[in-house]
């Protein structure tokens, strides 16, 4: 049986154990707040300016007829960016990340994975299909690492080596709820689903200067680039959000660990006082005698 010695220095390790992880909580729920802020204003004026702009053109030009190979899937090889991440207490959201690849992988006969993050590139090493590793999106990096990624995946789909590109990535649904999001980037041909009615007079003309070519990759990737923009702000968010939730389940159990231990401390506390009275007793008892 430990000692109350033994025991109050587990309580004293409890302790200090639950007020970091009381100060790691409070961190990452106020990043989660701040980036939560940020949300709605980030990028719903341009997605609606980049749209507006798609349909113009469209109406223009017969874009959705066009054979551009951001528009028609011409590889059966299936391609899918993982937006895994390194942060601590993450392996719940990875997992479920990485369950999500397999199936899609599961479904085609040739695939390709894009794994961004190390612990994502662990779990999916040994996955049926072409795996191909990035760094983790650092935050001071972003938008760099997703323009590097948004430049290779273009060129592999505009060189035929992949055909549609899906992206797995978290998004949190909202403080205490995170879940895992599957989207088709790529044949971007839903994008130029709709166009505005532009009526031409036979004595007016439309002068074009760039190929609708030329047009449709700058669109493509503009918005390509957005798309992982915003997935790699929600995957933060989602990081966030997970880590908190994580941390205040860890706090429950030093909780309970706490009541526990001082339990056991008041017991062998008061074993302890019992056997040194009795001790006492016997030995005053004895010298009576």
């Amino acid at each position: 049986m430990a000692t109350s010695k033994t025991i109050k220095s587990q309580l004293g390790f409890v302790k200090v154990m639950q007020k970091l992880i009381e100060a790691l909580k409070d961190i990452d729920a106020a990043h989660f707040q701040t980036l939560f802020s940020r949300k709605e204003k980030k990028f719903e004026e341009f997605d609606d300016i980049i749209k507006d702009y798609i349909k113009l053109v469209h109406g223009i030009g017969d874009i959705i007829g066009s054979h551009h190979p951001l528009l028609k899937a011409e590889s059966k090889r299936v391609a899918a960016i993982v937006l895994s991440s390194d942060a601590g207490f993450m392996g719940k959201l990875n997992t479920n990340l990485c369950r999500e690849a397999m199936n899609l992988v599961e479904d085609f006969e040739e695939a390709e994975l894009i794994v961004l993050g190390k612990k994502g590139l662990v779990r999916l090493r040994y996955a049926e299909a072409k795996v191909i590793s990035f760094p983790a999106i650092v935050e001071e990096k972003r938008y760099e690492q997703i323009r590097e990624l948004k430049d290779f995946v273009v060129k592999q789909r505009l060189n035929s080596e992949i055909g549609d590109l899906y992206l797995i990535s978290p998004r949190s649904i909202s403080f205490g709820k995170q879940d895992v999001e599957k989207i088709r980037l790529l044949p971007a041909v839903d994008l130029f689903k709709e166009r505005l009615t532009i009526q031409i007079e036979k004595w007016q003309e439309v002068c074009v200067e760039s190929k609708f070519s030329d047009i449709i990759e700058y669109l493509v990737e503009t918005w390509l680039l957005q798309k992982l923009y915003d997935a790699a702000f929600e995957s933060k968010l989602a990081e966030f959000s997970a880590r908190t939730m994580h941390l205040e389940s860890s706090l429950d159990y030093l909780k309970e660990e706490l009541k526990r231990l001082s339990l056991a401390y008041n017991k062998a506390r008061q074993g302890e006082i019992d056997s040194g009275m009795r001790e006492t007793f016997a030995s005053l008892m004895g010298s009576s005698v």
